[in-house]
């Protein structure tokens, strides 16, 4: 029910039981006795929401870096630069309409609301900072943009075993010690590949699902913060 619109409004046509609905998928997530919906299958949600606004005029940008931040024309809108991470071309949004200045190669366009959305800043222990440029330590918030990287390296110049040290007690390095294991299985050696997880503690740690946690999904929550957070 955490999805992006039941708490708002259970009727919009982009709540993940619409999504269960559109796929078909809606009487099996009931029959298995879960509320809770796997990363692929709420990835999917997600993917399948976005096409959803983009098939009703809200144009969707992926592999863009926003680099700045202006105000607009008009006091009420915000410019925002951003830059193709492919071709390098810049773009700067300007009032709901794409106009394009081919001389410049930038995209104009204005926007009246602006959610910054970074995500948190990766933490590496002060024991590993040393060594944490090295091409071969990887922070997990990057993990799935560089491993093939690294594990193409090792495939294609070497057929020793592997062994790979994850460290983290959380649902992140849990996910990534499933993911390498998978990874691994394909690649071909004269011995077994091994992957060691190392945890501060005796066991892994399980995400907070406390109530109090859980109130920043309220829509009253929700409208605190935007309101508080709001600037003339």
């Amino acid at each position: 029910m955490k999805d992006l619109a039941t708490l708002r409004n259970p009727q919009s046509p982009i709540t993940f039981l619409s999504y269960l609905h559109s796929q078909n998928r809606l009487v099996s997530f009931i029959n298995k006795g879960s509320t809770i919906p796997s990363r692929k299958e709420y990835a999917d949600y997600l993917s399948w929401a976005a096409q959803y606004v983009q098939n009703h005029g809200i144009d969707i940008l992926y592999g863009h870096e926003v680099i700045a931040l202006s105000r607009g024309r008009k006091t009420s809108t915000i410019n925002v630069r951003c830059q193709n991470l492919i071709t390098g071309d810049y773009r700067v949004f300007r009032a709901r309409k794409l106009a394009v200045v081919v001389s410049k190669r930038f995209l104009n366009m204005d926007s009246g609301d602006v959610i910054i959305s970074p995500g948190g800043n990766a933490q590496i222990p002060d024991s590993l900072s040393p060594i944490s440029e090295h091409p071969f330590v990887i922070h997990s918030s990057v993990y799935a943009t560089s491993i093939d990287l690294v594990l193409e390296s090792f495939r294609t110049s070497s057929n020793r075993p592997l062994h790979i040290a994850v460290i983290g007690s959380g649902q992140s390095a849990a996910e990534v010690t499933l993911d390498l294991r998978d990874r691994l299985s394909t690649i071909t050696s004269m011995y077994n590949h091994e992957i060691d997880m190392i945890v501060r503690k005796g066991s892994l740690k399980p995400s907070d699902d406390s109530p109090f946690v859980n109130e920043i999904f309220d829509p009253s929550c929700a409208h605190f913060h935007v309101t508080f957070l709001t600037f003339d």
